[in-house]
């Protein structure tokens, strides 16, 4: 008697490697298919606006003031600075809007205000005083603010949470700094070459990416390499998700207050714009509006990802018990 087959002559085996099959491609696009939503905040209008993968806008939160810079935690919690009413509210998920202070740091001299929250879900801020000073606050809730560092006689563009959970900030003097939380100071990188810096943010990989006016870089090693030599005018901030996509905000300075913009930019360093917003002026996060994308979002990929994942092990297992099953019942020849 023949032996029986693994392959196409078993119609059991044939059915349960195409439900397999369907699984792991399902899965897959479900992954291709899932982009990090973009959350910008509207300063004139008092809202904040969800962008999907699409490109399509919604409003996410609304009445809020003046909202400026914000920035996510990984659990989905947006931090919002509120201009208007000197504090920073916190809107969880399902919309809930709190409070979450209004001790803030101050001074006449304040040019400049970024949010960071660091992995324990902590909430600093970036202060740049005029070109004198850039400071590192750890805001608290409900109590008065503690400055964890002062780097004096620089000018911090941008700034970002590194994989070692300590903050590097992107300096317009050209060289990216290291700051620990407990205020020690050091130079992380200085280019071999004279880049002008305005952001930076790190791949889930460890590679620093830097944003210059007009182009994008990566430091990979010991390596500068050239990521988009041609972004739009007007590239102010940077952002990256948990994917290591990357999004570039800015906008047009041209007649008014110019069109925000919204873009994203592929391994091959192609630009594509996912959103603009017209006559809002530049998306950035210094006085005007900001935007960020969720750092290990979306957050039902994990969810989806372990379904997929249980339904193909259990495929697997009934294509090895049927398997074992045939040889009991089919002798070989």
């Amino acid at each position: 008697m023949p032996r029986a087959r693994w392959g196409r002559e078993n119609p059991t085996m044939r059915r349960l490697s195409s439900a397999f099959a369907s699984v792991v491609v399902g899965l897959l696009a479900s992954r291709a298919a899932s982009a990090s939503p973009v959350y910008v905040s509207l300063l004139t209008q008092g809202t904040i606006v969800r962008v999907d993968g699409s490109g399509s806008q919604s409003v996410y939160a609304s009445n809020l003031g003046a909202p400026g810079t914000l920035r996510l935690d990984s659990a989905g919690d947006l931090f919002v600075l509120d201009g208007v009413g000197k504090r920073v509210l916190k809107i969880l998920p399902n919309g809930t809007k709190t409070v979450f202070t209004t001790f803030l740091p101050s001074g006449n001299d304040i040019s400049s205000q970024e949010l960071l929250v660091d992995a324990s879900g902590a909430l600093f801020s970036i202060v740049q005083r005029g070109d004198i000073a850039s400071q590192v606050w750890r805001l608290l809730a409900g109590a008065p603010p503690v400055l964890v560092a002062e780097i004096s006689g620089v000018s911090a563009r941008g700034g970002t949470v590194g994989p070692d959970g300590e903050f590097y900030l992107a300096l317009q003097e050209g060289k990216v700094v290291r700051v620990t939380h407990g205020g020690q100071v050091s130079t992380f990188y200085a280019p071999p070459t004279s880049i002008q810096m305005i952001d930076v943010r790190f791949t889930s990989q460890g590679d620093l990416i830097i944003l210059s006016p007009q182009s994008l870089w990566k430091v990979s090693g010991a390596s500068l390499l050239l990521l988009a030599p041609a972004l739009l005018d007007g590239a102010l901030q940077l952002a990256i998700d948990a994917h290591d996509r990357i999004f570039i905000s800015g906008g047009g300075f041209g007649g008014g207050q110019g069109d925000g913009f919204i873009q994203t930019v592929d391994a091959n360093g192609v630009l594509s714009t996912l959103g603009t917003f017209p006559g809002l002026g530049p998306v950035d996060d210094i006085d005007d509006s900001d935007f960020d994308v969720l750092p290990s979002a979306p957050q039902a990929i994990p969810a989806l990802s372990e379904v997929g994942q249980s339904a193909a092990v259990l495929i697997f297992a009934l294509m090895l018990s049927a398997r074992a099953r045939r040889r009991q019942r089919v002798p070989l020849a």
